[in-house]
């Protein structure tokens, strides 16, 4: 799969603003820039790019971030994705991630009914999934099972709108701002050691 996946994005030599702008939570532009603040100071950022080719949108994430404390680092997350999507539905996702200094090589793949997800080396199904819990479409809120983008973990999840914010809970608990447009603007939750994290659209 990932030789298919890699020869595909290759061939996605050129970018098409109308079939960009046709899909929900792409910006006519092609890019979206976050900056990730820890209780308000910057500690990363976190990239999405968008190119069309035919009839599909491919989706580019960099996430960057690096936590110190008095110039000692004390958390570092690097995590490198790319998303294939076509005709608004979720297809293939390959990511690379390293989670302070824990590998991770994760494939995604949509099936009927649910995903196959291949993490190191070892494959697992997914029923229900039907997205990976990368936020920027503002369907998200909608699913109810999504795939976490590092780990390939299955994500049970309720959604919920509240004057213009989207709650998740479940197994994953976020707080999602989005524009009239469709396109994400924040993302707010609390981080196992209690402070808040905040996505923050530069």
């Amino acid at each position: 799969m990932k030789s298919f996946l890699c020869a595909f994005v290759a061939a996605a030599s050129f970018l098409t603003l109308p079939a960009l702008a046709g899909m929900p939570g792409v910006p006519d532009d092609g890019q979206m820039d976050f900056t990730v603040l820890r209780n308000g100071s910057p500690i990363g950022n976190i990239q999405f790019s968008f190119e069309s080719q035919a009839s599909h949108i491919i989706v580019r994430i960099r996430s960057r971030i690096l936590y110190t404390l008095l110039s000692l680092p004390l958390y570092r997350y690097e995590h490198d994705s790319t998303e294939v999507w076509s005709q608004g539905r979720f297809q293939t996702m390959s990511s690379k991630t390293n989670d302070d200094g824990k590998n991770l090589d994760l494939d995604v793949k949509a099936t009927e009914g649910g995903v196959l997800a291949t993490l190191n080396g070892k494959t697992e199904r997914l029923d229900q999934a039907t997205m990976p819990a990368s936020l920027w479409n503002p369907a998200t809120y909608k699913a109810d099972v999504l795939v976490d983008t590092s780990t390939g973990k299955r994500l049970d999840i309720d959604g919920e709108a509240r004057g213009g914010y989207f709650t998740l809970s479940g197994e994953l608990k976020r707080e999602l701002r989005y524009d009239e447009s469709g396109l994400l603007q924040g993302v707010r939750f609390t981080a196992r050691d209690g402070s808040e994290i905040r996505y923050v659209r530069e």
